[in-house]
């Protein structure tokens, strides 16, 4: 018998390789101030009606709010660092002197996923993952550099300086270095069912958020919406090409060196 993998290896393989459907997740923020999703009929968790105080589970509608062990998050009142509309707002990181990321994991799978990014710095990060297989991470460093323009354009070419982002929008004066955004990420392809925030493992900064809203169907991105980047994972085809790579490079190493035959 030849060394190599087994048949039924390679036939799993092969088989595998057009399940892995492609998803891409396109990133917009929303025009300066915006404090809500665009999409009419999403569904929106703004944590109100949670008591103030520290958590490590908290159920909505949308899905449960959770980390592990003795690590926490907490719900708090307005202030200069988050609470759209000056409602309630969750955080980590310095708040709550957890480093460690937080999950959500949706109650049903979603095609969008928008949220209040507010007093936003580089540490913070959000991955998507469908099912157990992890899409991609997206950090607010990629949305600082493109704030780092004078100027943003929506897709309808409105134009938007870029320091009008920045400050909390309940009351300009506060926190005016960093910037306050609404962030949509709209799904093509496997859809989202978890998505952990993380903090880049700091407590030197927090991690605020607010108005988690989810949405599964297709999505109209309103005109006024600035894009900011498209998340991808490997095409089927993509993975196919490897394994048949794998497969070819395989073969070669069966055989055994001799004399060529007419």
């Amino acid at each position: 018998m030849s060394k190599g993998y087994p048949i039924a290896v390679w036939a799993g393989a092969l088989l595998l390789a057009p399940t892995l459907r492609a998803t891409s997740i396109a990133v917009y923020i929303s025009a300066p101030s915006t404090q809500s999703t665009f999409v009419a009929g999403a569904l929106t968790e703004n944590f109100d009606s949670a008591a103030p105080g520290t958590y490590q589970t908290y159920n909505s509608a949308i899905g449960t709010l959770g980390v592990t062990g003795q690590d926490s998050f907490v719900i708090q009142a307005a202030d200069q660092f988050g609470g759209a509309n000056s409602s309630q707002y969750t955080a980590f990181g310095a708040q709550s002197n957890n480093a460690n990321p937080i999950t959500l994991a949706l109650t049903t799978p979603a095609t969008y996923f928008g949220f209040w990014w507010s007093a936003g710095d580089a540490n913070n990060g959000v991955t998507f993952y469908s099912g157990g297989a992890t899409i991609q991470r997206f950090s607010m460093s990629t949305i600082v550099s493109l704030l780092n323009n004078t100027t943003v354009t929506a897709l309808n070419g409105t134009t938007y300086k870029s320091s009008k982002y920045f400050g909390n929008p309940n009351n300009t004066n506060q926190d005016t270095s960093e910037p306050f955004v609404y962030v949509s990420f709209v799904v093509t392809g496997s859809p989202i069912t978890s998505i952990v925030f993380d903090n880049s493992n700091s407590t030197a900064s927090g991690f605020e958020s607010d108005n988690y809203s989810v949405f599964n169907g297709t999505v109209t991105v309103v005109k006024t919406a600035v894009p900011v980047t498209t998340l991808t994972t490997p095409e089927p085809a993509t993975w196919a090409l490897w394994l048949g790579g794998i497969g070819v490079l395989a073969g070669l190493r069966r055989r055994a060196p001799g004399k060529l035959h007419s």
